[in-house]
């Protein structure tokens, strides 16, 4: 985190009121979104679609119990949250499409209202008993940064402004990456782009997309609740594989295109893993529930999934007994990709520099590999990293996160 600079105050104006605001320059992460009680009566917190994954979700209040007492609409980006200092509403910042937040309120019948809208988007930090709102303006971006097979450094592959990484194919030729950004007016679409630098071609709506082994389809996710969609990478139709009210999560292939994986929970069970094969629709489960997981053996036959205590697993997606492999992973540490024609997989750090290991799955051991130092001021994560099947070839994305960080009266 940079050091604050001294404040100086300005004024501003908005729906005829004058603010007495105070900025400083500063570059950091935003604020955590844990729970935050109002006394000893509730909480209020954001939950997002896919926790560690982005931050679309809706904001809940809830009592001692547990028990839900109020949820906001879905947003496309929430972060932040602060009681009134009267206990009478919960103030966040959240963007309906997009990611252009503003401060809107929500009390306890689950009423909404627009609070302040700006000319770029906000975060709230806090309101003091006095109502002082504690803020930043934000200007965040998403990269994306790739090695490309034969050339020695790195390119820059940005689209517009929330260039997401979703796959790499496994000759590092392309690169599958969504823009959910302001650019896109709101929406989520799934790009297809050369990583030599030729423009990206829009293949529809969708985000979280994966390619297929042929480089002819993409499964991507669509909606809220989630659905999953087939997008042709050159001439076919769309094809919507699901249509529930269930959310379908994460999805990855199987059996070299014949069938996906993806996570779903059924009503009254918990996340899970599990196969569809695309010929017939038929879904079958893979995984104990609480084990997760999308990455696929490069064979097509084995799924590597994670269960709640870290303990990594090969399961047969056609069903059958899991193997539990020799290691475990740490809280800041989530899988890659496969290399070595499966005999190793790569395991990346979340917390930066990112740093990538090499892990045998015969015998668990662990072999440093490379290390990601972001020189970009202002870099939040990485949130995405994908290897070519040899692991020459990269890409990833990089988040940036520049902010004023300001004090406002007045609002209300």
């Amino acid at each position: 985190m940079g050091g604050l600079g001294g404040g100086r105050p300005v004024s501003g104006s908005d729906s005829s009121r004058q603010h007495r605001v105070f900025f400083s320059r500063i570059s950091s992460r935003e604020n955590d979104l844990s729970a935050q009680w109002m006394g000893r009566s509730c909480a209020v917190f954001a939950e997002w679609r896919i926790p560690g994954s982005g931050d679309d979700g809706r904001v809940v209040i809830i009592d001692q119990q547990g028990n839900r007492k109020a949820s906001s609409s879905f947003y496309s980006s929430v972060q932040g949250i602060a009681w009134r200092p009267d206990g009478k509403e919960v103030w966040f910042t959240a963007a309906p499409a997009g990611s252009h937040r503003a401060v809107y309120a929500m009390d306890f019948s689950g009423k909404e209202r627009l609070v302040y809208r700006a000319p770029t988007g906000l975060t709230i930090l806090d309101v003091n008993r006095n109502g002082l709102v504690l803020l930043t303006t934000n200007k965040t971006r998403v990269t994306i940064s790739a090695l490309p097979p034969g050339e020695t450094r790195e390119r820059s592959l940005s689209w517009f402004d929330w260039s997401l990484l979703c796959d790499l194919s496994a000759d590092g030729k392309l690169i599958l990456f969504s823009e959910t950004g302001e650019a896109g007016a709101g929406n989520y679409s799934i790009f297809l782009r050369k990583t030599d630098g030729t423009p990206a071609i829009r293949l529809g709506d969708g985000s979280f997309g994966s390619l297929s082994p042929d480089g002819q389809w993409v499964i991507s996710e669509v909606g809220s609740p989630t659905k999953l969609m087939l997008l042709p990478t050159g001439a076919g139709e769309p094809r919507q594989l699901t249509d529930d009210k269930t959310e379908h999560l994460s999805p990855g292939w199987a059996h070299r295109g014949k069938s996906i994986v993806f996570s779903m929970a059924e009503p009254g069970h918990r996340l899970r893993a599990y196969s569809m094969d695309l010929d017939g629709g038929a879904t079958q489960a893979i995984t104990p529930e609480n084990t997760l997981g999308n990455l696929v053996t490069p064979d097509g036959n084995f799924l590597l999934a994670l269960e709640s205590q870290r303990q990594p697993w090969l399961y047969p997606i056609a069903g059958g007994e899991g193997r539990k492999l020799n290691f475990t992973l740490s809280a800041d540490e989530r899988f890659v990709n496969f290399i070595n024609n499966g005999k190793s997989v790569l395991v990346r750090t979340r917390s930066l520099p990112v740093k990538i290991i090499q892990v045998d799955l015969a015998t668990g051991q662990r072999t440093p590999w490379k290390e990601i130092v972001p020189s970009e001021a202002g870099v939040r994560s990485i949130p995405r990293i994908s290897f070519s099947a040899d692991g020459k070839w990269y890409a990833y994305s990089l988040g940036r996160v520049l902010s004023d960080l300001y004090v406002v009266d007045g609002l209300r």
